[in-house]
């Protein structure tokens, strides 16, 4: 057909469409060429190029450009496919707003196509519009496990807990077995801050220390919730759970050190937290442990060793910005005046925003 009509780029356009549905690309490429040598304005050619395009991260804003031209046209611009494929496209060249623009038509026209919708969310985190994408996504989220572990992302960074816990509860009641969604729950659930979201928490985590006693994550946040709730001695009990596992186990020994801490034990919080680094490793960040060792001290007004923990935290972590405002507090409390207004200086000056 091609060489009885050497003029028709329609005939061409179709041989391109052919060999692309035929995994030849390279055919695909060369027909459509061929046929917009021939029409510049073929749609099917432009089509064919654009979705070859596509696949190839250094030739998709070629692929748009050929797209775009498809999308003028009155059967382009209902072609709901080739819309949500230049949806991604914009977002995946950085054309976000594009995105978001096109993406967003789609949903509204066709609400039930979820992927466009959840292209749509991504695009809209990628702008910073956090509170959007939770407005698109929660009204589809239902008892999917997956998208309400999607959402319950996108609340926290809003600054949302509550509500992210309550996604997460969605996601564990839809997996009933799997236990990191069970941890993620009780993770959020503690995260609220309340003491009755505590108690909710130690109610997922049991089942899961139940049938592994040794599952150091769910006695993590046993413990936590223990303390959480005023039974010091239980988080104790889980805490030591924890290390009688590992007991290079920094968490476990900072949930040790907590109990201890709200039982007013602050000499063997001390101990605990002196003996663990003293056998330190060189990967493990100590500086948690001695920030709340320094609390400690502080506890029973040993303002100067206060000091020298705070300042062994910041060696163990340099780029904790806030570890020099602690220590700043700490030179207030000994009373070392001088030593605090140099200190607030240099902070200043390093991060003159504070």
């Amino acid at each position: 057909a091609a060489a009885a009509a050497p003029t028709s780029a329609h005939i061409r356009a179709e041989i391109a469409s052919l060999y692309m549905g035929m995994n030849q690309p390279a055919a695909a490429e060369k027909a459509a060429l061929a046929a917009l040598a021939l029409d510049a304005d073929s749609t099917e050619a432009h089509q064919v190029l654009g979705l070859l395009m596509s696949t190839s991260p250094d030739r998709m804003k070629e692929g748009i450009t050929h797209l775009e031209k498809v999308m003028a046209t009155p059967a382009g611009a209902t072609d709901v496919s080739l819309q949500f494929t230049l949806g991604r496209l914009y977002l995946m060249t950085g054309a976000v707003e594009k995105s978001i623009d096109l993406l967003t038509r789609i949903v509204e026209e066709q609400p039930y196509l979820m992927q466009a919708r959840l292209t749509l969310v991504q695009a809209l985190q990628s702008a910073n519009r956090g509170d959007e994408a939770i407005d698109y996504l929660a009204p589809v989220a239902g008892s999917d496990a997956r998208l309400n572990t999607t959402l319950a992302q996108l609340l926290t960074r809003a600054g949302r807990v509550r509500e992210a816990a309550e996604a997460l509860g969605r996601a564990a009641l839809a997996n009933p077995g799997n236990r990191e969604a069970q941890l993620q729950y009780a993770g959020a659930l503690m995260a609220t801050g309340a003491r009755d979201d505590a108690k909710k928490a130690l109610g997922v985590v049991g089942p899961l220390v139940e049938k592994n006693g040794r599952d150091t994550g769910a006695l993590y946040l046993q413990a936590q919730g223990f303390r959480r709730v005023g039974d010091v001695f239980a988080a104790e009990r889980a805490a030591r759970a924890i290390l009688a596992v590992d007991a290079r186990s920094v968490s476990g020994t900072m949930a040790l050190a907590q109990a201890l801490g709200q039982s007013r034990r602050y000499t063997d919080v001390i101990e605990t937290i002196e003996r663990f680094a003293s056998a330190a490793r060189p990967n493990e960040n100590l500086a948690p442990l001695l920030s709340y060792l320094s609390t400690a001290h502080q506890s029973l007004g040993q303002h100067d060793q206060a000091i020298d923990a705070l300042k062994r935290a910041k060696v163990a972590d340099p780029d904790d910005e806030l570890m020099d405002l602690y220590l700043v507090q700490a030179y207030l409390s000994a009373r070392r005046f001088p030593e605090a207004a140099t200190l607030a200086e240099t902070s200043q000056k390093t991060s003159p925003e504070d």
